[in-house]
This record gives structure tokens, sequence and C-alpha cells, in this order.
């Protein structure tokens, strides 16, 4: 028979003793338990709100990336950045001959 999702089930990770030990820390702080605290937080990181932003910064990131993409491939933007690194760096060698 299949468990209810409302059902407690008994679960064995294993966590650094840094992390565990800041997890009874905080639920101290808190006023929880180390369990509470443990599952306070996992519930926070799994809910609507945590999934709506990390799905911002998500299409952010890729708006980001096809921003720089368009400004690689923009002539202009190639010559500046030519002109930056020929600058800082010297004209690249001609073409054919070898140091």
């Amino acid at each position: 028979m299949a468990r209810k999702p409302h059902e407690p089930v008994m679960v064995r990770i294993r966590m650094p003793e840094a992390l565990r030990l800041k997890l009874i820390a905080e639920g101290e702080a808190n006023s929880r338990s180390f369990n509470a605290e443990a599952l306070f937080r996992l519930t926070a990181t799994l809910t609507d709100d945590w999934k709506d932003f990390v799905k911002r910064i998500e299409l952010k990131e890729q708006a980001e990336r096809e921003m720089f993409e368009e400004w690689r491939k923009d002539p202009k933007h190639q010559a500046m950045v030519k002109e930056v690194l020929d600058k800082v760096l010297g004209p690249p060698p001609p073409k054919g001959k070898k140091k």
C-alpha cells in the first residue's frame, strides 16, 4: 500500500558535521528542533515562490547570455574589442610569419 503524501517517513541522509551543527544552532535560535529546522528550510526552498524566484534568475541569465552573443557577433563590437586588444597586447603578428 502506498504512503499518503502527509505521512511522515524516516529518512537517513549524510551531511557535513558543520552543516548539522549549523542547523541545530539555527533551530535553537528559531525555537525549532533539528528536524523541524531542516523541514522548514527544505519546504521553503521547494515552494512556488522559491521556484518562481529561481526561474526569474534563470531567465535573466539566459537573456544576458543572448545579449552577449548578439554583442559578440556584431562587427562594430568586434572591431572595438580588436582595438582594445591591440592597445593592450600589441597588434597580432602578420599571417604566415612565425616568430
